[in-house]
């Protein structure tokens, strides 16, 4: 079950996170893409390779290919918010979140200088 309240990054677009899957946790900067429509992306070989994907999931990359990629179960936690169940997909470079986590937060860029996370 998610706690309420906020949390305040002064790294804006990014918010630190901890992504657990299964038996592994792994803390990282997160770039909030609310132009993604999943809802985590991590770097492929982020998490252990040793660990099995639970699935694979179908992506239309932005040159309009649609490719197969490994996904996770698992969870995520933004500060003292979460953790939030998510699918979590390995793929590309950078730890992205995307709408299908953020659309149930209340976002605030504050011109750069902030990004408040709330529920």
């Amino acid at each position: 079950m998610a706690t309420s309240g906020q949390v305040v990054s002064h790294n804006p677009p990014y918010a630190l996170v901890r992504i657990r899957v299964r038996n592994e946790s792994v803390e990282a900067e997160a770039l909030v893409d609310t132009g993604f429509d999943g809802a985590v992306i991590v770097p492929e070989g982020f998490l252990d390779a040793n660990e099995l994907p639970d699935g694979r999931v179908r992506w239309n990359l932005a040159d309009g290919r649609g490719a197969l990629f490994p996904t996770f179960l698992g969870s995520i936690q933004i500060g003292m918010l979460g953790p939030f169940d998510v699918s979590i997909t390995a793929l590309g470079n950078e730890v992205l979140l995307g709408r299908d986590l953020t659309d149930q937060l209340t976002l605030t860029f504050d011109h750069g200088k902030t990004l408040t996370i709330a529920l």
